[in-house]
Order: structure tokens, then C-alpha cells, then sequence
């Protein structure tokens, strides 16, 4: 009864938003535009990519340095960016229309791609084959056309096929033309299905969010969560088994994609330092604005030693790294990624490495960032700075993002329990009694271990005497039992749990229940999911 009125209710929208209101024309309209702009843009772009990559390959410098440069700003600069240019800037004079500007501005983009393509296929035909032409009597025309040509189509259809694909799918972004919110500045990254395996271990399972300018994100949970493995899949350092990852609405998983213009604007602050070691301290600031971003060294120099005196270390300009402290060193893996002005940073525990005294030196120095706007995402077992300094909070376990939530929403009212466990430092250990044969001595002995090991050595003995009187007297009839001690060092909380499987209601009488009343602080009788436990809190 209850899947009939599922897919009455199903039935009933489709026919109400797409049938009655005629959405259905809207989707037919879209996949029309789609199909032109792809069939035009494919027609022109690979016209125009044959004469770039003539142009590519003359002998001529000044041709084949202009195609280069064509080529380079075609592939480094976003589609979506490219869309902008062209509709408000090139062709806004003719008052060419979205699909006109669509067609032109993929046309131009794809044929930097293709060319390439065809450029490298040439020249991967044995020059053996053209001489083999020559020498039957072909001309060099007809050389080039019936012998050289069929085979870079044949190496060159496979890829040339997935392009076309990929300018299919590229059209959707055509309908942003014309809308103010058309740069979707608020969207940084966007992460859908994300996936990362090693062979049969999956590390990230299923990572779905979008993150927003200005935000910055503390990535908390349990070691071995893939919170590191995450971040490195953002920037590509790993490479995702699935999913897909937008940055400024480009999906950098896109083949061609060029990988290294987008890490120019996303820095990276490893566990390690990762230093350039035969470098100075500015000069490791310095370098690669000078080298990929072609910023004169006079200026580099200048704005390098801006950051380092931003990080406090601006008389250490002149030293190798090896004589700098941890501190120091993650200071100045800092400002070298601010160095390249970087629209977000990723902090990869940029305090785990550190002695415990310098760890405040550089969450200082984030803190100060935070402050004046920087996007940064910081994987972080430092639970007060993630709380102080964050707006969001992602909590991952076990390859999945559980919470993502403001600091008040994932430390005060946690909805998971591994949340809650986590940000409330709650420590157990749990004990499965299956019959009498259960070694119960051992069980003692790790419970005094327990209380040992986490400075609650006062409640042992009470500890002791619950789990005795639980056992051998309430509880002495059921088994199998699931005995847990826990202990949350943010509350100072201690617990002990007794849950039996598919119980339904409590094993307490009145007069079991006022006797451990007095020697613990609470009885807590509560059904689970699994069955009935209850819970002393000492």
C-alpha cells in the first residue's frame, strides 16, 4: 500500500510539473540548443584546429609561437571565463546572441585541444612512410593527405570522440550567459560522489559538498578516516577513483584538464614543511611567483618579504631552512603558498609535526588569515582552534563527511554518535560475554587498566562493584551480554553500559534499581535499536 502511494505521489508531480505546465517543452528546447551548439561548435573547431596545428608545426617561429600562445590561453583559461569574455566583451558590439557566442567560443577552445592532438599524432608517423610516398611518385600534397592524414584520423578518432562528449556536456554551462550570478562567486569547489580506492580498501566512499569563498573549514575525525586523502584528492595530488570535482565551475577530472594553472591557485600546506632545502627562506617564497607567474624578482623580493614579516620571519630571510625550527619552517610554508596569491589554501595537519610548544606560533598566524577573509579547509586535531576559528565543521568517519555543521552545531549538539564520541574525547572499551565460560578475570583487569590509563583511578573500585552486581546478580540470567565502560575526558563523564540483544523491557526491579541508585550517580534504562541497556553513569 504504502509503494502505490509512492509512485501515485511520483505519477501525480510528473504529470503537475511536467505535463500541465509544459516543462516538458522547456527540456525539449534545451536539448535542441545543446545539439546545435555541439553540431556547430564541432564543425568549426575542428576546421580551425587543423590550421592550428599547421600554424603549430611551421617552421615560420613567429607562426608557431603565435598558435603556442593561442593554444596556451585557450587551454588555461576556463570555459566559463572564456563565455564571459566573449558575450561581454569581444562580440558584445554585434549583439551576437548566447548560441551564436556558445558556438564560437567552444569552436575556439576545442580546436586548441584537438591540434595538439593532431600535432602529436603527425608526429608519430615514421617520416620513413612520407619518404616511402615521395618515392613512388606522390606528391608532398598528396603525400600528407592519402598516406599520413588516414592514419593521425585513425590514432586521433578515439580521443577526438571523447572531446565532442565532453563539449556535449560543456553546453549546459551556456545557460549561466546573461545571469548575475553567472561567475557563481560563492561556489569555490563543489565535490559530488567523490571517490578514492587502493585497490579493494576504500578510503573515501561517497563525499558530497560545495564550498563556499571566505569559509574556513576545520576537517575533524578519527585518524585513518581519509580526511588527508580528501584533501589531496582536491588538488589532485591523489587521483579519485570516482566522482567529480568543479573548481570555479571547471571540472578539473576533465580530460585536458590543465591541472597545474588550478594548483597555482590552490596552496598547499603539507604535514612536513616539504621546504625547498637548497633554498633560502625567501627564496623559497619567491620562487614560484618568479618562474610560473613571471612576476619580476625585484617585486617578488618585495612582496616575499612582506609575508615573511606577515609570519614573523622576515630576519630569517636569508637562511636555509635546516637551521629553522618546526615552527618556523610551517611559518614559511605558509607564506609561500600566499605567495602565489591563491584563492584558497588547503592545511594538511599543518600542526602534527610540530612540538607541542610550537603549535600556537602557527595557528596564529591561520587565525590571522581567517581574519581577513582567506577560503582555507584545515584538516586539524586541535579541537578549540577548529571551534574558535572556523565557520563550518566537517566531521568524517569512516570515509564518509557524517556532520557538516556550524562549530556550535557539531560540538554542542552533535547528531551522530561517532560525532558526539569524538568531539567529547569519549574513550571505551567494550567486553561481549557469550556464556560462563567468559574469562571475567581478564575483564577486571582491563577495566582497572582503563581507569588507569585515563586518570580516573578514584572510580575504580565503584567500577568493580557495579560490573559485580550487574553480572552475578541483575543480569545473571542474560546472555549473550555487551558490557561497555566509557569515559568522556571533555565532561569528565564516566559510564558503564549492560545492553542485551532483542530485550524489550528493563531487568530492574524497584529494589535493584534504589540499590544501584546509591552507589552510582543516575540509572538510565533506555530500548536500542539492538535491544534494552542500561546505563550507569558513576
Amino acid at each position: 500500500m504504502v509503494l502505490l502511494n509512492i509512485i501515485g505521489s511520483i505519477a501525480e508531480s510528473f504529470t503537475n510539473n511536467l505535463i500541465t505546465e509544459d516543462r516538458y517543452r522547456m527540456i525539449l528546447d534545451g536539448l535542441q540548443v545543446t545539439l546545435l551548439i555541439t553540431f556547430c561548435a564541432a564543425i568549426f573547431g575542428t576546421l580551425l584546429d587543423g590550421l592550428v596545428c599547421w600554424m603549430r608545426m611551421s617552421r615560420r617561429k613567429w607562426v608557431s609561437t603565435t598558435a603556442k600562445v593561442y593554444i596556451d590561453i585557450m587551454r588555461g583559461t576556463p570555459v566559463l571565463v572564456l563565455l564571459m569574455l566573449m558575450y561581454y566583451v569581444v562580440m558584445a558590439p554585434v549583439n551576437a546572441t548566447g548560441i551564436v557566442v556558445a558556438i564560437v567560443t567552444f569552436a575556439l577552445n576545442m580546436a586548441a585541444y584537438v591540434s595538439e592532438m593532431l600535432r602529436t599524432a603527425i608526429e608519430g608517423i615514421d617520416r620513413g612512410q612520407t619518404e616511402a610516398g615521395l618515392a613512388l611518385g606522390y606528391t608532398r600534397r598528396q603525400t600528407f593527405f592519402k598516406i599520413v592524414l588516414p592514419q593521425v584520423v585513425k590514432a586521433v578518432m578515439p580521443v577526438y570522440q571523447g572531446e565532442v562528449i565532453s563539449l556535449l556536456k560543456g553546453t549546459s554551462i551556456v545557460g549561466y550567459i546573461a545571469v548575475a550570478d553567472m561567475t557563481r562567486a560563492s561556489d569555490l569547489i563543489r565535490v559530488s560522489h567523490l571517490k578514492k580506492s587502493y585497490g579493494d580498501l576504500e578510503i573515501l566512499r561517497d563525499i558530497n559538498v560545495n564550498i563556499h569563498r571566505g569559509e574556513v573549514i576545520s576537517i575533524i575525525g578519527p585518524s585513518g578516516t581519509g580526511k588527508s586523502t580528501f584533501m589531496r584528492c582536491l588538488n589532485l595530488l591523489e587521483q579519485p577513483t570516482g566522482g567529480s570535482i568543479f573548481v570555479d565551475g571547471e571540472d578539473i577530472l576533465a580530460k585536458g584538464y590543465p591541472v597545474h594553472l588550478m594548483r597555482q591557485k590552490m596552496g598547499m600546506v603539507f604535514q612536513g614543511f616539504n621546504l625547498f632545502g637548497h633554498k633560502t627562506v625567501l627564496e623559497n617564497v619567491m620562487m614560484a611567483p618568479c618562474q610560473l607567474q613571471g612576476v619580476p624578482p625585484e617585486k617578488a623580493r618585495e612582496e616575499g618579504m612582506a609575508l615573511l614579516r606577515k609570519v614573523g620571519l622576515a630576519e630569517k630571510a636569508d637562511v636555509y631552512p635546516s637551521s629553522l625550527s618546526g615552527g618556523q619552517k610551517q611559518r614559511v610554508a605558509i607564506a609561500r603558498a600566499l605567495a602565489m596569491k591563491p584563492d584558497v589554501i588547503l592545511f594538511d595537519e599543518p600542526t602534527s609535526a610540530l612540538d607541542p610548544t610550537m603549535v600556537g606560533e602557527v595557528l596564529s598566524v591561520i587565525r590571522q588569515l581567517a581574519d581577513e577573509g582567506m577560503t582555507m579547509l584545515i584538516v586539524t586535531h586541535e579541537m578549540k582552534f577548529a571551534h574558535d576559528v572556523s565557520t563550518r565543521i566537517f566531521f568524517m568517519y569512516d570515509g564518509f563527511i557524517h556532520e557538516d555543521g556550524t562549530p556550535q552545531q557539531i560540538f554542542e549538539a552533535p547528531v551522530h554518535s561517532a560525532t558526539k564520541a569524538f568531539v567529547q574525547r569519549i574513550r571505551k572499551k567494550v567486553f561481549e560475554i557469550g556464556g560462563p565460560d567468559f574469562d571475567f578475570l581478564g575483564m577486571h583487569s582491563a577495566i582497572n587498566a582503563f581507569c588507569y590509563k585515563y586518570g580516573i583511578s578514584e572510580k575504580q573500585e565503584t567500577a568493580q562493584l557495579l560490573v559485580d552486581k550487574m553480572l552475578d546478580d541483575v543480569m545473571a540470567a542474560h546472555r549473550p551480554i555487551t558490557v561497555r565502560i566509557t569515559h568522556s575526558e571533555q565532561s569528565g563523564v564516566t559510564a558503564l553500559d549492560f545492553m542485551v540483544e532483542k530485550m524489550t523491557a528493563t531487568p530492574l526491579t524497584d529494589e535493584q534499581r534504589n540499590e544501584l541508585a546509591k552507589l552510582c550517580q543516575q540509572v538510565v534504562e533506555e530500548p536500542t535499536k539492538r535491544g534494552f541497556r542500561v546505563k550507569l553513569v558513576i
